[in-house]
């Protein structure tokens, strides 16, 4: 009983430390220019590519980090931005996005692991009525992301569907 109990104090106590040690700085590695490649509905009759570029950057007195992406989907030019901040409250990462091609904003928490080598994300606040979403973007190479996300409805029991695989390659 008392090694469990020792066992969670350390698992709490290194969790915490991971928590307040974190900063906007633990995403220094999104700041660059990026080729991205993202295929959509994988492996169904849906399924298409939109590639394009991405530049991250620090903005508002390096508190945020601020993504840009212009990209082609369908034949049709788009573009897409998010903001990034650590919430001290919260002691999560935000991130916001809107689209330049249909009215959507989303806000996201964004989870960072103790390896620092993965991001959860999970919706704070997502447009529409029947899904929500999960993703994971896994970095631990530095220079080559790879975004996977899923929906799911939500009536039933939720049946998970991957929707999309971005892949993104620092260019510079």
């Amino acid at each position: 009983m008392k090694r469990n109990l020792l066992i969670v104090t350390i698992t709490l106590l290194s969790t915490s430390q991971v928590l307040q040690s974190q900063s906007i700085k633990d995403l220094d590695f999104l700041i660059g220019k990026w080729e991205v490649s993202e295929v959509v509905y994988p492996g169904t009759d849906k399924e298409y590519i939109e590639k394009g570029t991405r530049t991250c950057e620090y903005i508002l007195q390096d508190t945020y980090i601020q993504c840009t992406t212009n990209g082609n989907r369908h034949g049709k030019d788009r573009s897409y931005q998010w903001s990034i901040n650590f919430d001290k409250k919260t002691k999560h990462f935000i991130y916001t996005s809107t689209w330049s091609d249909y009215d959507f904003r989303g806000t996201y928490e964004i989870r960072l692991n103790a390896e620092k080598s993965e991001l959860k994300v999970i919706p704070v606040y997502e447009p529409g009525e029947d899904a929500f979403s999960r993703s994971t973007i896994n970095f631990a190479d530095k220079d080559h992301l790879i975004w996977t996300g899923w929906n799911s409805a939500f009536e039933g029991e939720p049946k998970w569907v991957k929707l999309y695989v971005e892949e993104a390659k620092r260019v510079k």
